[in-house]
């Protein structure tokens, strides 16, 4: 039996029943809660850092609030050895210690590691030689299992909780070299512990309260106690008792274990437990262990070899588990000889075989591993041999989806780039082995793989360029090996076919003589690069362009371009010619290529062609490097390239003089293509490049429409080393001082300067969410004859005109040619042209949010680039909708020019103007006209009206007005029978369209709808009311009912003095006042009536939209009272002023009260505060001023008598999905019902 603590003067111990015991009555400082048992753990490095803990941890003083009762506070409370069960209780974590502060939850994993560890945040290295998978993947995958277990216990005291992971060195020196974020949160045994543990800023803190946080402590503590006396983690699986937990994750469990078995008693193995995904379906359950049996037979009929672990298996179907048993219990790995550097050629070549064989064996019987990395390969010294088959092993079938397979970062750049980026069509396979082969030998020779990640393998072509290869960076290293390398890491039609034929090529390599091996600058392999017949040749570099011409002449380094003319393009002299002259015009460079008679050596110098008229071509170097004056040179040829595309020339020197060569030009020469999208250089670009908070400035050298290439320098004191190639980073472009790209990329490439680097980067995604996604999106129609998007290119400066393919309120699409590409994911357009054909345009502000191939019929070259608008004026977005209106139906008419005298006949025949609102208007009739001119011709920027008509003849109409900053009137919504569908229906459908095409604008100023209406009128109630009801959401919709009275008697003199206000005294509205309306109204009501009528405090001295309506000929004023008796707040009053008829219904010319307190606001303070404001504000006649009340039920406790009720919609625009489904719902059901009538008054 262990033995137990001994009992501390400061320590308390908690038994089962968490009674604490305390004999001598001290403070306490950390209490330790022992398993049932009541023993300590038997592990002696476990023991020695509870004992630690216990006797170290420093008091916690009392609270205030519990230093009068007598009462202590929160602890440290220490649990050893808690087995808990993960999200689904199928997989038991044990944890060793969890340490509850009064800041935080601490989860603690004892590693007696030593004496020098070294690693990455995925594997370490104990010892060199004992390899283990990073302690914090097990911790984090405990820590979740911990927080469902807590989560689901007591969710508040979940939301109070934090917890935080460390692992503990429990020897007394280790020397610890690991790298990545894994690093910090390992301490050893001494302070250092001990302050992470105690201070709470160290990480995220609890919010737990004084007064709740030792019953806190006490709850969590019987939590963790409870289900670690119910699940105990497994003893014994298979016939081996299990050592040690080497490692936990979703899915995944290993162990050590020794064997029980008499034959093999006590030695060593590894257990691997993998838990499947549950099912239901009995039959799919039987089906897959089924599938497993068919798996093992396959492996087992490889039988014992060399190059392969052995594994025996078995399958619990009870508990949906596979438990492999693996013949090895060492971990020293490929992957911990890495750590040490790079391996010879001999060395590599061995093992490089050796796992050969072993795949060569595993694919005959029809067996995958599916996941080859360097860490599945077991270094031994019989050789090397393959392990951790990630059950992708037969031939995949549909069952193959319920095996764990999760590729981790440390696999990641083995993968396949196929299955990485295409699992779906790239199941796995052998070829896919073969290339995770290809990528451990790349690393073995140069010491990193040959791609970080699948796209960095598509950007380069789908091979490895020429200066990539290892005997480029290494000239100890056989070029043959390049070839071999080459048909592994390669696409898969031109990879290897079969480890057998790898095999045959690294034995017939191994005996070629010494010399004959070695490289030589300019040599062919022996075996060259496995590629399909016809395949285009693929020479590829991530630099080039007139910027950095000179690295284009890496491509030839090993390439003997003579033996390839055949698979380029003839360029004639006459084509060449004007080739040349292009790029004089353009005052670019070519390359001039130089080689040492001796050593072989290439040397680039860039020139400057002039004017080529004929057969001789005249160029005058700009390099200062005058190579002639050696005679250690030979001319070699020339190269000219745009970007996409290389050209060849091989012309005769015939002499230099000042620094002017002079060539006699070939009839022929050949172009070589090297890229599928062309890059273009930039200026004057400014470049942000931002990572894990660290902020480095640049500028952007050159881009295509995939990526981009960089110039980044560093101000001490930062460092490229606080760069992580492996991260992703945000980058911005700003062009005279505007953002014209932002947007996460990955790093595919880096130089390696000192104090400026160049770094080549991809976009993430090909496709980005400007705006919120729609399931109602903008329609989109393709117009004949075809409009033209035009701009100025913000990151070249060059023009751009493309053919529109389709187009819509939210935007356009456009098609390019690859080759040509310049449109970029996330690049910002500030000005685009949209040329319409029959004459006039429209601009805007846009950005690309998708770029996809198009695969139809002969146009594999082609891309679909989507272009979102940003912006755009009101005039343009007027004219924009109208086209688009038009297209769909013809009649449908936007803000089109209305013949006004129809127009109002159109309003009386409707009944829209009926007796009693025409009795109001007939005075003022001319005014009207005036001011309906003046709208409906001349001021798209605050009114938008909409109209169906029909061999001229108006049948239905629908207008809105923008009264407020952010928000617009619906109104004005007549119609007429129509035989072909209701009018009314049709014109709400537009104004529903342009709203959904054009609120997320900041030039439209959408933010809210509103509309008022009697609650009696069947239709908005049917539409505006019931859309309210069935959304029942206040921040998409609200409705708020409004009494509507005038101030009934004589007109009163202006110069009369105020009436009394019984001690109620008015002010002009301050923004404290709406701040108390704002609680008046959310207590009462709650929605959006405030916002909608800017009645919040950051809009009480907005008046720019005072100002737009002066510019337009219009009147627009708004005033703010309050009414209060002493300091306290009785009733906030908007009064709003216009012209005649803006609203038929004067509601844009009226008075709008909030009352907020009922109960104390007498009615004849609040009638005599109204008339008081009308002879301020000189409103001459009030029964021309309408007045609405609200809420009602003040006018019905006051007596006050009131004409009729209005109901106010306020819709927010962010919820058009909502509102136009249940739209659809309703106009289904009333289409259905063939409704008939005419003279239909909607408001």
């Amino acid at each position: 039996m262990c033995s137990r603590l001994p009992r501390s003067p400061r320590t308390a111990l908690w038994r089962g029943d968490l009674r604490a015991i305390d004999d001598q009555g001290s403070a306490l400082v950390a209490r330790l809660i022992l398993p049932l048992s009541g023993s300590l753990p038997r592990s002696e490095s476990l023991k020695k850092v509870i004992r630690f803990l216990v006797e170290n941890l420093p008091p916690v003083p009392a609270p205030k609030s519990l230093e009068g009762l007598g009462l202590h506070g929160p602890e440290y409370v220490v649990l050893p050895v808690l087995a808990i069960p993960d999200e689904h209780a199928r997989q038991v974590c044990e944890i060793d210690i969890v340490l509850i502060a009064p800041h935080a939850v601490f989860v603690l994993d004892i590693k007696d590691w030593g004496p020098q560890i070294q690693g990455d945040d995925e594997f370490w290295c104990v010892d060199g030689t004992r390899e283990r998978r990073n302690p914090f993947r097990s911790l984090h995958f405990k820590i979740e299992s911990l927080r469902t277990l807590v989560g689901r216990a007591d969710t508040g005291l979940y939301r109070r909780t934090s917890f935080r992971e460390l692992v503990v060195l429990a020897r007394d020196s280790v020397q610890l070299n690991v790298n990545g974020a894994s690093r910090w949160p390992v301490l050893p045994m001494d302070d250092r512990l001990l302050n992470r543990l105690t201070d709470p800023g160290a990480g995220p803190s609890a919010n737990l309260l004084e007064s709740d946080s030792l019953s806190d402590q006490k709850q969590l503590a019987e939590i963790l106690h409870r289900w670690g006396a119910y699940m105990k983690p497994p003893s014994v699986v298979h016939g081996h008792r299990l050592c040690e937990t080497l490692s936990i994750e979703p899915g995944l469990t290993e162990y050590l274990a020794r064997s029980l078995e008499p034959q093999q008693e006590g030695q060593l193995r590894r257990i691997r437990v993998i838990t499947l995904p549950f099912l239901n379906d009995r039959a799919r359950q039987h089906e897959r262990a089924e599938r497993i049996g068919e798996d093992r037979k396959a492996f087992e009929k490889i039988g014992p070899h060399p190059n392969i672990v052995g594994c025996a298996e078995y399958y619990d179907e009870t508990n949906d588990q596979v438990v492999q048993v693996l013949d090895r219990a060492e971990e020293n790995t490929l992957r911990s000889r890495m750590l040490k550097g790079t391996l010879g050629p001999d060395a590599t070549l061995r093992i490089v075989e050796g796992v050969a064989r072993g795949l060569d064996a595993c694919h005959r019987n029809g067996v995958v591993h599916g996941e080859l990395c360097p860490g599945d390969i077991l270094l031994t010294a019989s050789g090397p041999r393959i392990m951790n088959f990630r059950r992708g092993l037969l031939a995949p079938r549909d069952l193959l989806p319920d095996w764990p397979i999760r590729p981790g970062r440390e696999n990641h750049p083995y993968i396949a780039p196929e299955r990485a980026l295409f699992p779906d069509d790239h199941p796995v396979s052998p070829s896919a082995d073969l290339y995770s082969l290809g990528a451990v030998f790349y690393q073995m020779l140069c010491g990193e793989p040959p791609f970080p990640h699948p796209d960095a393998f598509y950007d380069s072509g789908g091979k490895l360029p020429d200066e990539w290869l290892p005997s480029r960076r290494n000239g100890s290293i056989p070029s043959w090996i390049d070839g071999v390398i080459g048909g592994l890491c390669t696409g898969s039609r031109e990879r290897y076919r079969s480890a057998g034929e790898l095999l045959a090529d690294l034995e017939a390599g191994m005996r070629l003589p010494t010399d004959s091996a070695q490289a030589k600058p300019d040599s062919t392999p022996p075996f060259p690069w496995h590629r399909s017949e016809g395949a285009p040749l693929a020479i590829r570099n991530g630099d080039l362009g007139h910027i950095n011409l000179l690295r284009i002449a890496d491509l030839f380094q090993n390439t003997d371009l003579d033996d390839r003319l055949d698979e380029t393009r003839s360029i004639h002299k006459k084509d060449l010619i004007n080739d040349i002259n292009f790029i004089n015009f353009q005052d670019q460079s070519i390359l001039v290529n130089f080689r040492h008679k001796k050593y072989e050596s290439l040397v680039s110098l860039r020139a400057k062609p002039l004017p080529c008229l004929g057969e001789t071509l005249d160029c005058r170097l700009t390099d200062p490097l005058t190579l002639h004056d050696h005679g250690s040179y030979d001319f070699l040829n020339l190269i000219l390239t745009d970007g996409l595309k290389i050209v060849l020339v091989k012309p005769d020197l015939k002499g230099i003089e000042a620094g002017v060569l002079r060539f006699e030009l070939p009839e022929t020469s050949h172009e070589l293509r090297f890229r599928k999208s062309k890059r273009y250089p930039c200026r004057d670009v400014e470049v942000e490049f931002i990572q894990a908070g660290a902020v480095l400035s640049g500028s952007l050298i050159e881009f295509s429409a995939v990526s981009f290439r960089i110039e980044v320098t560093i101000v001490p004191p930062q460092s490229f080393l606080w760069i992580n190639p492996k991260a992703t980073a945000t980058i911005i472009f700003r062009k005279e001082g505007r953002v014209v790209f932002s947007g996460e990329c990955r790093i595919t490439r880096e130089s390696h300067g000192q104090k400026t680097r160049t770094f080549v980067l991809r976009t993430l995604s090909d496709n980005i969410r400007r705006f919120k996604p729609k399931a109602f999106r903008s329609t989109r129609l393709r117009l004949s004859p075809t409009p033209n998007l035009i701009f100025r290119h913000p990151l070249t400066g060059r023009m751009v005109n493309l053919e529109i393919e389709d187009i819509s309120g939210g935007g356009v699409s456009v098609e390019e040619n690859c080759e040509d590409s310049v449109l970029l994911t996330g690049m910002i357009v500030p000005e685009i042209e949209i040329e319409f054909a029959n004459g006039f345009k429209i601009t805007c502000t846009g950005q690309v949010v998708y770029r996809n191939a198009v695969r139809n019929g002969n146009r594999d070259n082609h891309v679909r680039c989507g272009m979102a608008f940003l912006d755009m004026n009101v005039g343009d977005q007027v004219r924009l909708s109208s086209v688009l209106h038009r297209a769909a139906d013809q009649r449908s008419y936007v803000c089109g020019r209305v013949d006004l005298d129809a127009l109002w006949k159109f309003f009386f025949e409707t009944g829209f103007f009926y007796p009693r609102k025409y009795a109001l208007i007939h005075a003022n009739k001319e005014k009207l006209k005036d001011t309906y001119e003046k709208l409906y011709l001349h001021s798209p920027e605050i009114v938008k009206h909409f109209t169906y008509q029909e061999k001229g003849a108006i049948h239905g109409h629908i207008s809105m007005v923008r009264f407020y900053d952010n928000t617009w009137l619906f109104h004005h919504h007549a119609a007429t029978g129509s035989w072909l569908r209701k009018a009314g229906i049709v014109v709400l459908e537009q104004i529903g369209r342009y709203v959904n095409d054009f609120a997320c604008l900041y030039s439209t100023h959408m933010n809210f709808i509103i509309s008022y209406y009697r609650p009696e009128n069947r239709f908005p109630n049917r539409v505006f009311g019931g859309f309210t009801k069935s959304l029942n959401d206040p921040r998409g919709a609200s409705l708020n009912r409004f009494a509507y009275l005038h101030l009934h008697g004589e007109p009163a003199s202006l110069t009369e003095p105020a009436p009394l206000l019984e001690d109620h005294e008015l002010h002009p509205t301050q923004p404290e006042d709406l701040l108390e309306l704002g609680s008046f109204y959310e207590h009462t009501s709650g929605g959006l009536l405030l916002y909608a009528l800017d009645l919040h405090p950051d809009m009480i001295r907005c008046c720019d939209l005072n100002k737009e309506y002066r510019r337009l000929g219009f009147k627009r004023e708004r005033h703010l009272f309050s009414l209060k008796k002493g300091r306290e707040l009785k009733a906030v009053i908007m009064i709003t002023r216009s012209d005649i008829g803006l609203n038929l219904s004067n509601l844009t010319n009226c008075m709008h009260v909030i009352v907020l307190d009922q109960d104390n606001l007498p009615g004849t303070a609040f009638l005599s505060a109204l008339g008081t404001l009308m002879r301020r504000l000189r409103i001459e006649d009030p029964q021309d001023f309408p007045i609405l009340l609200y809420p009602v039920s003040y006018a019905e406790s006051r007596r006050i008598p009131f004409e009729k009720q209005y109901d106010l919609w306020v819709f927010n625009s962010q919820y058009s999905d909502q509102y136009f489904s249940y739209m659809e719902n309703l106009l289904s059901r009333s289409r259905r019902k063939q409704e008939q009538g005419s003279g239909i008054t909607v408001i």
